[in-house]
């Protein structure tokens, strides 16, 4: 679950060990709740298409 935490902080443009540490130390499972609580939004990413000419 920490490893699931720290890809998903990092993908959310957060440093994945401020989120994994006190997930930690807080008990893993609480941790990730509350990560899932807090976390904040995806930033949506452009998705290129190529066009055929």
């Amino acid at each position: 679950m920490l490893v699931w935490t720290y890809h998903d902080a990092e993908s959310r443009g957060v440093m994945g060990w401020l989120v994994v540490i006190p997930a930690f130390m807080t008990g893993t499972l609480l941790g990730v709740i509350l990560w899932l609580v807090f976390r904040p939004a995806l930033k949506p990413e452009p998705v290129w298409v190529r066009v055929r000419e």
